[in-house]
């Protein structure tokens, strides 16, 4: 429950509580209960009050409610690059991550080495063609860009909430992926999901999609 929904809870409890009372009130002095009905006007009035007090406070918490989700859907987004001595430089036309209110979405990010742009543990003969290639060496280096981006964009490594992870070559890598990826995410525990795929742009066996929050703290 968020905090604007705590707050109409207890708007609706305490309008619900005076609303009652001054119709218990009210009610006493319709059937003439004997010893209430004499004060029940000091009851109703005060009643009557709180119940449009905590109405109205209902009201106006929910117009802040719908004017705060609206400024954070028509935020402007913010992109945002990180030097090429930190993370690799894209790829295309997009930037390394973009801020959208609260949220942080990190564009696919590969294990490219900062700075060189070359993909570790990859052997490629003469014409360039790739022989074989280090997966362990791979996942090492992806998940330290995808710290990176996120360290330069204000988050951290535990802030992170979902992750799709896209592999080349899903039964010979998967193991040595999932392994390190415990080792890494220890304490981080996004959501995550894995896909077996056919090829990656530029010649690498792994790449991560990432959102954070960048809010007050989840569980």
């Amino acid at each position: 429950m968020n905090a604007f929904s705590k707050q109409k809870k207890w708007a609706l409890i305490i309008a619900g509580l005076g609303l009652l009372a001054a119709m218990l009130a009210i009610a006493s002095v319709l059937l003439k209960v004997p010893g209430i009905s004499s004060f029940a006007p000091v009851i109703a009035a005060p009643g009557l009050l709180i119940g449009i007090i905590g109405a109205s406070a209902w009201g106006a918490i929910s117009m802040h409610e719908v004017l705060v989700l609206e400024k954070n859907v028509n935020q402007p987004v913010g992109a945002i690059a990180v030097d090429e001595s930190r993370a690799p430089a894209p790829v295309g036309a997009y930037p390394h991550a973009r801020r959208v209110g609260d949220f942080l979405f990190l564009s696919g990010v590969g294990p490219r080495e900062p700075g060189t742009n070359a993909i570790p543990g990859n052997v490629l003969d003469g014409d360039g063609r790739l022989l074989s290639y280090d997966i362990e060496a791979q996942c090492r280096s992806v998940f330290a860009n995808v710290r990176a981006i996120l360290e330069s964009s204000g988050a951290r490594f535990e802030q992170l909430l979902d992750v799709t992870v896209y592999l080349t070559d899903m039964e010979r890598d998967f193991p040595t992926y999932n392994r390190l990826y415990a080792e890494y995410f220890s304490t981080a525990q996004p959501c995550r999901t894995t896909l077996g795929i056919t090829a990656l742009p530029t010649p690498i066996a792994i790449e991560l999609k990432c959102v954070a929050w960048l809010g007050g703290t989840h569980s």
